[in-house]
């Protein structure tokens, strides 16, 4: 089975928390129908864009 996971950097401001996770997961399931895994990383860790964004990594070995 695919699965489909979602990194987000969190807000400085705030800390990580399993509850963050697990919310996020619940606005996924209930806006667009699929089961997704969030991975919330430290501010500044996840690569910003130079050009147009690449917002879909397929990893699937076909």
């Amino acid at each position: 089975m695919d699965e489909l996971t979602v990194k987000v950097e969190r807000d400085p401001q705030s800390a990580t928390s399993e509850a963050t996770s697990k919310e996020l997961q619940h606005k996924i399931k209930s806006i667009l129908g699929v089961t997704a895994k969030v991975v919330i990383c430290e501010p500044g860790k996840l690569e910003r864009s130079g050009g147009k964004a690449k917002r879909v990594i397929d990893h699937r070995k076909l």
